[in-house]
């Protein structure tokens, strides 16, 4: 389906590359802002920038779209949330730039059923998870393409079930340990069983509550999150 991305654009859209659209928003009300949208002829980015001062929703905003290869999302204020924002989509990469302390779901944010063989790349910013007010809000957040992404540490308080988390990356497994918060210990996060069983093979050590990863350490993961963090890993 093509569309001409002016008409879903709340602002202006800019850049003088053929293979990527820019676009400018004024307004923070992006749910739904290009969903079930797509690009034909399929373009290499799709560059977005929300200069509203005050907090984005995101909430769907680029679910099920399709002939882009990368989205590049700068937020000049900070993003309330991100439930659907990028889910089914067939995105490889997605590069974000916010304040995400606010965000109160992240629920479905990368969910992704297309069943086709492809790895996602999350970069920017490391996401924050300390705004989420339940376990619901963080329920199939991943999909078992993403390979990267990075949260900030002692940012998770609840349960967290990312059991589909098959192919991340050992720095992305360190990751998501890291942003455990120890004080919300007897939490549950659950984890792919080929996930789960790296954690007991990747060694480090820790300092300040913090895991970092190294072969001759002589914490693994799985240890690092059971009892420094005092979760449960399922």
């Amino acid at each position: 389906m093509s569309f001409d991305p002016v008409s879903y654009a709340m602002g202006q859209q800019t850049g003088g590359d053929s293979s990527v659209v820019s676009i400018t928003s004024a307004t923070p009300a992006l749910s739904s802002f290009m969903s079930g949208k797509g690009f034909d002829p399929p373009i290499r980015k799709l560059a977005v920038h929300v200069t509203a001062e005050t907090a984005a929703a995101l909430t769907s905003a680029f679910a099920n779209l399709t002939g882009v290869e990368e989205i590049d999302l700068t937020v000049d204020s900070s993003v309330s949330s991100f439930q659907d924002a990028f889910k089914n989509n067939t995105v490889r990469a997605i590069h974000i730039e916010a304040s995400t302390s606010g965000a109160t779901s992240y629920k479905n944010a990368f969910a992704n059923n297309l069943g086709e063989d492809f790895s996602v790349r999350v970069t920017g910013d490391p996401l924050d998870l300390s705004g989420v007010t339940s376990s619901s809000n963080l329920s199939n957040m991943l999909s078992d393409h993403i390979v990267e992404i990075r949260f900030v540490p002692n940012s998770c308080k609840y349960a967290w079930n990312i059991s589909a988390t098959k192919h991340v990356s050992n720095d992305t497994l360190v990751s998501i340990a890291n942003a455990l918060d120890g004080t919300a210990a007897g939490q549950t996060l659950t984890l792919h069983a080929d996930s789960k069983a790296k954690c007991q093979t990747l060694m480090g050590t820790v300092a300040g509550g913090v895991f970092t990863a190294n072969a001759s350490g002589t914490v693994t993961l799985t240890d690092f999150i059971t009892t420094t963090k005092g979760w449960t890993l399922a």
